[in-house]
């Protein structure tokens, strides 16, 4: 299993390179991939964070880590200096989103060096981190045209299901943020579920509804329907990506999702086959 720390750490490293790019801060974090705990190397941009790559795999959003090998400073030795160790990870009882994992961590506040070799002492404590599961949305519940629940379904055929309010308490603690865009993985490259306790479910649109001019359902490719709103509040929230297509938020009007800007119309949202009521 996987999941990220976000252990601080005060090994940092500043660059100028210049009035465009900024000051460039290195800082080195903790991810725990399949219960082993490794240091990553990420980068800030005059203090924000650089955006993660996202990508697709197992029909949900996955941040891809370049591999160890590429990396342009070692962490070797700091890999060397364990700040966490995981010593538990299981779902919660009646739990089948996430997976909680318990962290054994150090807070090393002295370091002597000798000829010989160098020693370091601190304080130990406990952590928790949260991965979601992979999943996939089996069946969403309307009531008078409100979304009420979305029902979650894991690969081993467990199901959950979750009301809207309870999605968006999830999401808004999760490490996936929106607006994000996905990319094609890169050959050499580790995935990883981003931190939380809810995966953002990539869905195919396949089909769509619409009154005069206004698209008011969208059809996906799982048999699940949303109204448009809802689809929009969802990836907006981090909780669904809709594959394929752009979300705007034009200043003056409604939010939509549209194709990208080219020169050709019979990819363009509005273009897809439509069904009725």
């Amino acid at each position: 299993m996987l999941t990220t720390s976000r252990i601080s750490s005060d090994f940092d490293v500043e660059l100028q390179l210049g009035a465009l790019a900024g000051v460039i801060a290195l800082e080195i974090v903790e991810v725990v991939v399949e219960g082993i705990v490794r240091k990553e190397i990420r980068a800030r941009i005059d203090g924000e964070p650089l955006p993660a790559m996202t990508v697709r795999r197992d029909n949900i959003v996955q941040i891809a880590m370049p591999d160890p090998d590429d990396d342009k400073i070692s962490v070797s030795v700091l890999n060397s200096i364990p700040a966490s160790i995981s010593v538990h990870n299981e779902n919660p009882t009646d739990e089948f989103l996430y997976r909680r994992n318990l962290l054994v961590t150090s807070l090393w506040d002295d370091l002597s060096v000798t000829r010989n070799g160098f020693a370091i002492a601190g304080m130990a404590g406990t952590a928790e981190r949260f991965e979601p599961e992979r999943v996939t949305i089996s069946r969403v519940s309307y009531v008078d045209d409100v979304l009420d629940t979305i029902a979650y379904r894991r690969s081993d055929g467990e199901e959950q299901t979750l009301t809207l309010a309870e999605i968006r308490e999830r999401t808004a603690v999760g490490e996936l943020r929106a607006p994000f865009r996905l990319a094609a993985a890169p050959a050499e490259a580790t995935l990883r579920i981003p931190e939380g306790k809810l995966a953002c479910v990539c869905l195919d649109p396949t089909r769509i509804r619409r009154e005069n001019t206004i698209i008011t359902d969208i059809g996906f490719s799982s048999g699940v329907r949303l109204r448009t709103p809802d689809a929009i509040a969802l990836q907006d929230a981090a909780a669904i990506v809709v594959v394929g297509f752009q979300l705007i938020h034009p200043r003056d009007y409604n939010a939509y999702f549209r194709a990208k800007a080219d020169f050709f119309l019979d990819n363009n949202f509005e273009r897809l086959p439509e069904f009725q009521a």
